[in-house]
């Protein structure tokens, strides 16, 4: 099974794209910022769930390990 990668996964967008990905078939990834309380939106729909920042590289270490495809809403 293919991993996804969801940049803003918690934002509306990000939370209808892991949604999508996730009623496909894929596994994802999704990064959202620390402590962002809209992490709630994707809490309970099987992803995994990574915090860190895109401005802030080391938080992003070993984020893209075993990634298939990226997306950015």
């Amino acid at each position: 099974m293919a991993l996804a990668l969801v940049t803003g996964a918690a934002g509306v967008m990000g939370a209808r794209l892991v949604t999508g990905l996730l009623n496909a078939g894929w596994r994802v990834r999704a990064l959202v910022l620390p402590n962002d309380p809209l992490r709630a939106r994707i809490e309970s729909l099987g992803c995994e769930i990574r915090e860190g920042n895109v401005a802030d590289a080391p938080s992003l270490v070993g984020l893209c390990q075993d990634v298939d495809i990226t997306w950015r809403p």
